[in-house]
């Protein structure tokens, strides 16, 4: 049917139709674009980004990786941050490809306030894992919800029992 045709876009096609338009429009223009949590991207999302990049006054992007895995750029197929390496090369292409610069990456320094966490990073998806044996440090928790709306219930009700019953503040919980 000819109508449906010229009158529907299915939706995969609406980042395509998008990328069309934002090159005219100047809703962007000046603008300060925050990309968090995106692991990878699309070949039609990098087309998206390299059209903001052009228009916008600042993009943010954060990905999951430490120092190492930053500035070594000999990653591992199967390393822990692989995914998040992958994806910093090609938003580094298409910065290039925009003619944008690229500022200095902000790296937070979390390795001296969760021995927890560093202790899960060298270990989660390895063979060669070694046990922590102190089981005091309660700091990472692991949980498993059956939707997102259980989740974030969970984490809410947790974010509430330290503030209210063990005297954290707000700015303490990540």
């Amino acid at each position: 049917n000819n109508y449906k045709k010229d009158k529907y876009i299915a939706a995969e096609q609406v980042l395509d139709e998008l990328c069309k338009v934002m090159g005219g429009s100047n809703m962007f223009n000046d603008s300060v674009l925050c990309f968090d949590g995106f692991t990878g991207f699309t070949p039609l999302q990098l087309k998206a980004v390299e059209i903001l990049l052009k228009k916008a006054e600042q993009v943010i992007v954060t990905l999951t990786m430490d120092d190492k895995a930053y500035y070594d750029k000999r990653t591992e197929s199967f390393g822990l941050f692989n995914l998040s390496n992958k994806t910093l090369k090609k938003l580094n292409e298409v910065a290039l490809r925009a003619g944008t610069g690229i500022a200095e990456p902000f790296i937070t320094d979390y390795k001296a306030k969760a021995e927890m966490l560093l202790h899960l990073e060298k270990n989660i998806f390895r063979y060669n894992y070694s046990e922590r044996k102190d089981d005091t440090d309660n700091t990472v928790s692991i949980i498993s919800c059956k939707n997102p709306k259980n989740e974030v219930n969970v984490v809410l009700e947790r974010i509430l029992h330290l503030v209210r019953d063990e005297g954290k503040r707000y700015r303490d919980i990540a």
